[in-house]
């Protein structure tokens, strides 16, 4: 019994996990393409790479 309610809480977690780290690779999409539009071809990215989303 112990051992399914570990698994359980660990396979929680890792769900849990895996949805903020998604979160928080769109939010940083999400400025980068911000920040693109306010400073096109800064940080040696190309045009293309900014207008993409």
């Amino acid at each position: 019994m112990s051992v399914l309610s570990l698994m359980s809480v660990l396979s929680l977690m890792s769900v849990l996990s895996l949805m903020s780290v998604l979160s928080l690779i769109s939010v940083l999409s999400f400025h980068r393409n911000c920040f693109c539009k306010a400073f096109p071809g800064s940080r040696g990215d190309s045009h293309g790479d900014c207008s993409t989303r």
